[in-house]
C-alpha cells in the first residue's frame, strides 16, 4: 500500500541531492579536514533527557565505511518504540496537543491523515471499509500474508521469522513493479486474534507502526481498519514529498481496501 508513497520519497530525494550538490553543501568527494570538527550527533532533547522525539530524530551521515545502515535503523526504531509505551503510560501534562485536521471523509470515503507532530515529521493515516463476511472470515484472510498480494496494490508479503501469527513474528513486504521497488522489514508488536494485529515497521524508508483490526458490524459483516503511523523520512525533504504524493497514497489504499472486501467474500 505505501509503494507509492515511498516513490514520491525517492524522486524528492533525487531532486533533494541534485540540488544541495548544485549549491555546494553536499560533498561527494573525499571528507576534508573540517569534518572532524563536526558537531557531535543530538541523541538529548532540550531538557538533557533521551526521548522517543530527540531518538526518531537521530539522523546519520551517510559514509564509505560504517555501520549497516538498515541495521542501525532497526535497533533505532525498537527503541523509539519502546520509549514511546513508556512515555504514553506516564501522564505528561507538559505534552503539546496535537494538531489534527478536519476529520471529516473525503470524496474516496476515508478520513484524511491527521497531522500528528510537524517536528519529527509524523503523520497518522485511518481507512476503514465495511466487509459483507463474519469477523472470523475477514481476519483470516487478512492474516493470510502471502495472500495479501492477492489485494495489496504493487505489493508481495512473506513471513521471514516465525510463524507469522505470534508477537515477536517477522514479515517483510516488497513493493514496486519487477525489481524496482523498496522492502519493508516489520515485526509483530501485538497480536489479538481475531480482532488486531499491530506491526512496528523497522526498514530504512518506512518507519513507524500500523495497525490492523477487525470488527464485527451490527446487523451482520463486519468492518476492517487500516491504520499506519509513518515516520516521514529525510527531513522537509520527507513532508515534501508527503505534501506532493499524499492524495495518490490515499487513493492506492482505498482501491487496496475495496479490492480486499470484494476478494474475501470469494474466500472459502
Amino acid at each position: 500500500m505505501i509503494s507509492t508513497i515511498a516513490l514520491v520519497f525517492t524522486a524528492a530525494a533525487v531532486m533533494a541531492v541534485a540540488l544541495l550538490v548544485a549549491v555546494g553543501r553536499l560533498r561527494l568527494g573525499p571528507a576534508r579536514q573540517q569534518d572532524e570538527d563536526r558537531a557531535p550527533i543530538a541523541v538529548f532533547d532540550e531538557n538533557g533527557d533521551i526521548t522517543a522525539g530527540s531518538l526518531g530524530r537521530v539522523r546519520f551521515e551517510v559514509a564509505p565505511r560504517g555501520y549497516r545502515m538498515d541495521e542501525v535503523d532497526a535497533v533505532i526504531a525498537a527503541l523509539v518504540h519502546q520509549l514511546r509505551s513508556q512515555e504514553d503510560c506516564m501522564p505528561n501534562s507538559d505534552q503539546p496537543e496535537q494538531v489534527n485536521r478536519d476529520s471529516h471523509s473525503d470524496d474516496f470515503g476515508a478520513s484524511p491523515p491527521k497531522n500528528i507532530d510537524s517536528v519529527r515529521g509524523e503523520v497518522c493515516v485511518e481507512l476503514s471499509v465495511d466487509i459483507d463476511a463474519d469477523a472470523d472470515k475477514v481476519w483470516a484472510a487478512l492474516v493470510n500474508w502471502p495472500s495479501q498480494g492477492e489485494w495489496m496494490l504493487g505489493t508481495r508479503v512473506w513471513v521471514t521469522k516465525g510463524d507469522g501469527a505470534s508477537t515477536g513474528s517477522q514479515i517483510a513486504a516488497f513493493s514496486g513493479i519487477g525489481k524496482l521497488g523498496f522492502l519493508d522489514p516489520m515485526t509483530i508488536t501485538d497480536w489479538q486474534p481475531p480482532h488486531s494485529c499491530t506491526v512496528l515497521h523497522t526498514g530504512t524508508l518506512v518507519r513507524g507502526t500500523g495497525t490492523m483490526s477487525v470488527k464485527p458490524r451490527q446487523g451482520g459483516g463486519s468492518t476492517f481498519t487500516w491504520q499506519e503511523t509513518l515516520e516521514l523520512p529525510w527531513g522537509w525533504v520527507g513532508r515534501l514529498g508527503w505534501a506532493l504524493g499524499e492524495r495518490v497514497f490515499i487513493i492506492g489504499v482505498r482501491k487496496s481496501l475495496d479490492k480486499f472486501a470484494a476478494w474475501v467474500r470469494t474466500c472459502e
